[in-house]
């Protein structure tokens, strides 16, 4: 058992795991599996609609009545400097190559603000208890 529990008490878990909740993750039952084993299982929703996120939080809650987090990009809209999207496809290219991922994207996708009013009506009608950790660089 771990020494300290608050953390444990605070998110309504045994162990105080976390699975990371990866961009584009779309397996509603790695989620439902994590949090039967008394973890913290983690949505990735910062690209999906709030349909998609009911859908998947729906199939979750099927699953298990135990602990899952759903996670969201608040981000803001500011232009990302085409020398770092342009240093960013060169960083990646050994890794399509390596990996055989085929030819790497011409451009990368503009960052998606991720959280709006949409994710918020969305996520308040969830019912669901939460928390919030802002982290502003």
């Amino acid at each position: 058992m771990w020494p300290n529990s608050e953390y444990r008490e605070l998110l309504w878990v045994e162990h105080p795991i976390i699975q990371a909740p990866t961009l584009g993750n779309r397996c509603p039952s790695i989620i439902g599996a994590v949090a039967r084993s008394k973890w913290l299982g983690s949505l990735g929703r910062a690209c999906n609609s709030p349909q998609t996120v009911r859908q998947e939080v729906d199939a979750v809650r099927a699953l298990t009545d135990g602990a899952s987090n759903l996670n969201f990009f608040i981000i803001g809209d500011d232009d990302v400097d085409p020398m770092v999207l342009e240093s960013v496809r060169k960083w990646l290219k050994p890794w399509y190559e390596a990996l055989g991922r085929g030819r790497r994207p011409a451009e990368l996708p503009k960052p998606h603000l991720g959280f709006d009013d949409k994710q918020l009506d969305l996520v308040l009608s969830l019912n669901a208890t939460y928390d919030s950790e802002v982290s502003n660089p």
